[in-house]
């Protein structure tokens, strides 16, 4: 979609944009299977599909109680973690793109702006 908001004798802006929405659920794996892990990483994380979700990120995860507070180990102090829990969706839930062009007497700027709304990502740091 684009549109000029403005425009004048020296003085023009354009605009475009795109929007993209891609919902996936997994509707079947082989016989016997319940997941089926796609790839994994030095980092532990895996990316596995199951049957009826999308494509899930799955790790390590603070264990937390009922409440929804971290069960702290009482022989060490420390949290305690739980394997193989589904961290979040690994597309988001859109993606959007904003392409701006202004352009005053001949001289042209322009620039994009770049959008991802949802899904799951891990920065590890060290």
């Amino acid at each position: 979609m684009g549109l000029t908001p403005v425009e004048t004798r020296n003085f023009k802006w354009d605009l475009d944009a795109t929007f993209a929405s891609n919902k996936q659920t997994v509707e079947e794996l082989a016989e016997g299977l319940d997941e089926y892990t796609l790839t994994s990483g030095l980092s532990g994380l895996q990316i596995k599909a199951a049957k009826g979700d999308s494509f899930g990120l799955y790790g390590t995860a603070w264990k937390r109680d009922d409440q929804g507070n971290y069960v702290i180990n009482s022989k060490t102090g420390l949290r305690e973690t739980v394997n193989n829990v589904r961290l979040g969706d690994v597309y988001p839930d859109f993606t959007m793109g904003i392409n701006n062009t202004l352009t005053y007497k001949g001289l042209t700027f322009s620039f994009l702006i770049d959008i991802r709304h949802g899904g799951s990502f891990y920065i590890r740091k060290q």
